[in-house]
């Protein structure tokens, strides 16, 4: 049975009413991570951890160079619309995937999976699969960002063969790749580069 689902517009309101507060206070608060050298959106990557959005590894690091996964990402956005508190969420009897929780270092994220999923946010790959520890592009996170602020995308044209350019037109009108210039959209994104976009989201305003 599915726990309690959060509502998916108005919260960031107030994750944005957080952050705003938080912004003078969190600039050093990534010093805790053990590879704090190696982060480049350092503003992002504090932020994003004041807020409870991400977190590090057991062993101090936050590895930013690390592809992030699709897994990942779907927490991260479940935190953030939930005002960067752990949302109370549930698994149906029946997975909806076959590869989310008989999947090693995947089972852990089949609620925020099966959130997202049923919000819109995103989907399978195709096959009854999610394929939870692939990579995620820019584009994709994009995506999924821009529905977490109120986009439609059936309206918007974020599905069929040009949804990638669709995606990018308004993702940059919205800034969410602020701070990022020459990033390919169609790569691999990495830890380092996705909290900036979240971080972006968060600032950008909903529809």
């Amino acid at each position: 049975m599915r726990g309690k689902e959060f509502p998916q517009k108005k919260v960031l309101s107030l994750v944005l009413c957080v952050a705003v507060m938080l912004s003078v206070m969190v600039m050093g608060a990534g010093a805790a991570f053990s590879d704090q050298d190696k982060i480049e959106n350092t503003e992002a990557v504090d932020a994003c951890s004041a807020l409870n959005i991400i977190g590090g590894y057991p062993d101090g690091s936050y590895k930013p160079e690390g592809n992030i996964k699709r897994s990942e990402i779907c927490k991260m956005i479940c935190v953030a619309l939930n005002g960067g508190e752990e949302p109370t969420l549930g698994t149906p009897a029946t997975p909806t995937f076959s590869d989310v929780r008989n999947t090693p270092n995947a089972a852990w994220a089949e609620k925020y999976i099966e959130s997202c999923v049923s919000q819109g946010i995103v989907s399978g790959v195709g096959g009854g699969r999610f394929s939870p520890n692939g990579n995620v592009t820019g584009s994709q996170l994009a995506k999924m960002l821009l529905v977490c602020l109120g986009f439609d995308s059936d309206i918007e044209g974020y599905t069929g063969n040009a949804w990638d350019m669709n995606v990018n037109v308004r993702a940059t009108q919205k800034g969410l790749y602020k701070g990022l210039e020459g990033l390919d959209v169609s790569a691999a994104l990495t830890r380092d580069t996705a909290a900036q976009m979240v971080w972006n989201a968060l600032q950008a305003g909903e529809v």
